[in-house]
């Protein structure tokens, strides 16, 4: 069979790395994938049966223009025969052919309220009154949907009513590097808790900023002996070491800057334990990464949480906007601690590729 992919804005951070999972997995395949992809994305075509079309970066306006009228206007122009669709980034196509969506946008589904008056909010207020729509706008009743939690699954047919018989669950790929040192840990006395997570608001970095303050203030940090890394580009960085100035807890964190994969396996084994208090979030990928490494985990206690570290003794929920029990969090005596994960048997990529 021959897919035509639709993953334009697959550009940065986790839903890279779905695109970079995906043509690993479909490389060893029989079949045979055409993949639109944005130009200023470094990928390697080392696959014969993997075809990779670049165009350029696309804003809003571009990415409904090219989902609404230019991506067939593509595929027609393959010149190929063309079997099915796939959709990577979430959204259905008006394209006269099967499709296959791989949803991993979560904000539609959130139960979480936001705001239109707070600027920072209205963007995620935007999405989810109205990026439902165009999750739809084109689906047929052979469109196929794969999502990457139980929980994902039971809102999406719970919301939409979309027949469970047609919505698959595909966990994202834990790879860790071949060599790594399992007995790598702190170097320090500080407890170093590191949150691999780009600076947006659902990201929830300012909670974090928040129970610092709250420590500082009840005199808990006079020792230094909490340390937040955090793995920003330098833009990034500035507005929230800025914010940090206002808390009175810049001393407190630290910039590891944008990470290959094995450098921040490396920061994970150094540090101490995942702070990790988004709280929108499908899968959450760091979450499994420092489970599977023993690590402690603080997390917001949200269904993909739960749902992510399923048997994991070394979580800590709490609630995702209370600076106060963060606060408490921190402070646990058995950080350092390594703890053992029964990886749960779930259903990954085999399961995408095996229901095309």
């Amino acid at each position: 069979m021959r897919f035509v992919v639709n993953a334009t804005a697959l550009r940065t951070s986790g839903a890279l790395t779905i695109l970079k999972q995906f043509i690993n997995r479909a490389s060893y395949t029989k079949h045979d994938y055409i993949i639109f992809v944005s130009n200023d994305v470094k990928l390697e075509q080392k696959s014969k049966n993997i075809t990779l079309k670049e165009v350029a970066p696309k804003n809003w306006f571009g990415r409904i223009f090219w989902d609404f009228y230019a991506f067939n206007k593509e595929i027609l122009s393959l010149g190929v025969s063309v079997d099915k669709v796939i959709s990577l980034q979430n959204t259905t196509v008006n394209v006269n052919l099967p499709q296959i969506i791989y949803l991993h946008q979560s904000i539609p589904f959130s139960n979480i309220k936001f705001s239109i008056k707070s600027y920072c909010e209205f963007k995620l207020f935007l999405y989810k009154k109205f990026y439902m729509f165009f999750i739809f706008a084109f689906l047929k009743d052979d469109t196929k949907f794969f999502v990457q939690t139980n929980w994902m699954k039971n809102e999406l047919c719970t919301k939409t009513r979309i027949n469970e018989e047609k919505v698959f669950i595909a966990n994202p790929d834990i790879l860790l590097p071949q060599f790594y040192c399992e007995n790598f840990v702190s170097d320090s006395n500080k407890k170093k808790y590191i949150y691999p997570a780009t600076y947006l608001p659902y990201k929830n970095h300012l909670i974090i900023l928040k129970a610092l303050a709250i420590l500082s203030n009840n005199t808990d940090l006079s020792d230094k002996k909490i340390h937040i890394q955090v793995t920003l580009d330098e833009l990034e960085f500035q507005r929230f070491y800025k914010v940090a100035e206002e808390y009175g807890v810049s001393d407190y964190i630290e910039n590891l800057g944008v990470l290959k994969y094995n450098d921040l396996i490396d920061k994970y084994l150094q540090s101490d334990g995942l702070i990790f208090p988004s709280f929108i979030e499908t899968y959450g990928l760091p979450l499994a990464e420092a489970a599977t490494l023993g690590k402690r985990v603080l997390c917001s206690d949200l269904p993909y949480s739960r749902d992510v570290l399923s048997g994991y003794e070394g979580a800590t929920y709490i609630i995702y906007d209370d600076a106060l029990q963060w606060a408490e969090s921190m402070k646990l005596e058995t950080v350092s601690e390594r703890f053992e994960w029964k990886f749960p048997v779930r259903p990954t990529w085999d399961n995408f590729f095996n229901n095309l």
